[in-house]
């Protein structure tokens, strides 16, 4: 499993999607989208971002088309911070899309740029609506700011956003694929479950006629990927609950004598010790990001670790 979760980094849906080799179905959601008929893949330029950004993954797709910078994600938890990491990401975006056209930002003409365009595709349980716009504006305290970014999310799970369901074939195939996946998933309780559930899954969606294509000439890195996904989603769950956790211990806690305070906090940074070195160990995390996370060196995170008896390979 470590070694599976070091090799695949890609998602499914970056690999259907972003793939130079896969342009079409980048061009056959865009068009779903946007209502348009384009035929040539070649008429799509490719941008994805190349650097770590979130848990050692790039960004999921990016490209221009029709004077448009389009950005999309895939999301399988509800997450209302999306227009943030679109700051970061159109940020880097719009720096490589001047440089590499050699414009000057500090010169006297005008720049003009690729409107953006940023989708974020949900596929959960979650009761998320068809279609929300998340806008960074709702995160600022002091009120309305300078600066907007806006997050088109759409749930595309099964039972939602229909219409475009049936005008992209692939992002259907997608869809239900998670969905089959989820089915046999709920009763893994272990890696090999976990293993045995995805397969199953990968099986009946060819024998269904789901991305059969696809999905016969890549059963295995699919598999890993899907595998490595699901590693993922277990480490952020983890932080998550740590972070409950601690709200829950520290209200427990309020009022009583200041003592206490140093065992609070001894417990909540074992509890990110823990995180870290998993992702470190899986993979997700460099272990000079996991100390940085942690606010320390390599050297004291790595003593850490082993006095706390966690492997880091």
């Amino acid at each position: 499993m470590t070694s599976v979760a070091r090799t695949y980094k890609d998602t499914v849906f970056r690999d259907l999607f972003g793939s130079p080799e896969r342009r079409e179905n980048a061009l056959e959601l865009y068009n779903a989208l946007a209502g348009t008929a384009y035929t040539n893949p070649d008429e799509i330029e490719l941008n994805t971002i190349d650097n770590t950004v979130y848990l050692g993954r790039r960004n999921d797709v990016s490209f221009i088309i029709d004077n448009q910078m389009i950005l999309w994600e895939h999301q399988s938890t509800r997450n209302p911070n999306m227009p943030l990491r679109a700051l970061a990401y159109f940020s880097r975006l719009y720096s490589d899309y001047t440089t590499k056209r050699k414009l000057n930002p500090f010169g006297i003409r005008r720049i003009m740029l690729p409107t953006p365009r940023y989708v974020v595709f949900y596929v959960g349980s979650e009761d998320v609506p068809d279609r929300e716009v998340q806008r960074l504006s709702d995160s600022f305290e002091a009120g309305e700011g300078d600066l907007e970014i806006t997050a088109t999310v759409l749930n595309v799970s099964e039972g939602h956003s229909q219409r475009l369901l049936d005008a992209c074939n692939t992002l259907a195939g997608y869809a239900h694929l998670v969905a089959t996946v989820e089915k046999y998933r709920k009763g893994a309780e272990s890696e090999m479950d976990l293993e045995q559930a995805i397969e199953r899954a990968i099986d009946e969606c060819i024998q269904d006629g789901v991305l059969v294509d696809y999905l016969t000439e890549k059963k295995a890195e699919v598999h890993n990927m899907l595998i490595t996904e699901y590693s993922e989603d277990r480490v952020r769950k983890l932080f998550r609950e740590e972070g409950r956790e601690e709200g829950r211990e520290e209200g427990r806690e309020e009022g009583r004598e200041e003592g206490r305070e140093e065992g609070r906090e001894e417990g909540r940074e074992e509890g990110r010790l823990t995180a870290l070195a998993e992702m470190v160990r899986d993979g997700f995390l460099t272990l000079d990001e996991a100390a940085k996370r942690l606010g320390i060196s390599t050297e004291q995170f790595s003593e850490k670790a082993r006095q706390a008896d966690l492997a880091l390979a």
